[in-house]
């Protein structure tokens, strides 16, 4: 049984173990927005798509990189500062994305 604790893990991963490979190499880890998520988040700051593309470095393929640095709206509590207007991604997490392993030694799944 999954419950998110806020741990902010999955919002960190070159902080978290979930960023590294199994060869030990930092894995390029990235959200996706999509065009809904984008507009979403942009109203909810106060942007247009564009302004939030450009702030947020949102590359043409619809990810913002994370691999050296937290998400850039996680907080310093580990709390989003756009939760209610967060990525499909990180809404539906871990249902989709996460890999056997993130999902094991995630803080926020039940060990019963």
């Amino acid at each position: 049984m999954f419950k998110c604790i806020q741990c902010g893990d999955c919002c960190n991963p070159a902080k978290s173990r979930w960023g590294i490979s199994k060869t030990g190499i930092l894995a390029r880890a990235c959200i996706l927005f999509t065009d809904k998520d984008v507009k979403r988040a942009a109203a909810f700051l106060g942007l247009n798509a564009d302004e939030f593309k450009e702030k947020y470095e949102v590359d043409s393929s619809h990810f913002i990189d994370v691999t050296h640095s937290p998400c850039p709206f996680l907080t310093e509590e580990n709390k989003c500062s756009i939760h209610k207007a967060k990525p499909d991604l990180c809404r539906n997490w871990p249902k989709n994305g996460a890999t056997d392993e993130q999902i094991k030694d995630c803080k926020g799944y039940s060990k019963e």
